[in-house]
């Protein structure tokens, strides 16, 4: 069971702790089913504690539609479970793989520098 308490801990740690959420300032997607409490934390309780906005995706979501719901959305926060991050991997790479040139060399050099700035921020925590 979870608790009360352990849930009002849990959105106090999310908002603040891990992600510095500023309230009535963020945009977020639902997609997940809302019986999932990982769900139920991500796109009800912190919403309603910080007052943000929330975008409901296509039924369909996770068959195809999520990208077009993002791109329309831009969300400032988006909480996926690891095949969804592993499904937008694949679709980068296989960008990645028709680049050359320039293009190819600024991927790289973003690559670097984003990989450099989350070892930076790791190592501050």
């Amino acid at each position: 069971m979870i608790s009360h308490d352990s849930i009002c801990y849990l959105i106090k740690h999310l908002a603040v702790t891990l992600v510095d959420l500023q309230e009535n300032d963020e945009r977020f997607i639902t997609y997940l089913p809302l019986s999932h409490i990982a769900a139920q934390i991500v796109d009800i309780y912190t919403p309603l504690h910080l007052g943000i906005t929330v975008y409901f995706a296509q039924p369909d979501a996770l068959k195809g539609s999520l990208q077009k719901t993002l791109q329309e959305v831009r969300p400032t926060y988006f909480f996926a479970v690891p095949r969804v991050y592993e499904k937008m991997q694949d679709k980068i790479m296989s960008v990645v793989k028709s680049l050359t040139g320039k293009k190819l060399a600024l991927f790289n050099w973003a690559t670097k520098i984003t990989t450099e700035r989350m070892v930076i921020e790791k190592n501050l925590m």
